[in-house]
């Protein structure tokens, strides 16, 4: 806790560099990794728009179970592609 609060003073929140990729991207990649699953839940039955998920982690992935090397990009599979900006279309470990 100390480490944290020294190196993380009160108020600091990490900004992304890059904002194209999305909350999204970074959920598709820990769904496809199965690392995480997703439960969606809605409102009401008729919206077609998610009010809220729950995630449980299934498994945390090493650098030595990245069966390439850490920096080479994966595609996305064609269905998480039709989600996801065109530009945010790889992911690495």
């Amino acid at each position: 806790m100390i480490t944290t609060t020294k190196n993380f003073p009160p108020g600091w929140y990490f900004k992304p560099w890059d904002t194209t990729k999305t909350h999204a991207y970074y959920m598709a990649i820990l769904e496809i990794t199965g690392s995480v699953k997703f439960k969606y839940f809605n409102l009401k039955q008729h919206h077609t728009e998610p009010a809220y998920f729950t995630g449980i982690t299934k498994h945390v992935l090493y650098p030595t179970d990245w069966k390439q090397p850490l920096h080479h990009g994966i595609r996305f599979p064609i269905s998480f592609q039709t989600t996801l900006h065109n530009h945010c279309q790889t992911y690495s470990y």
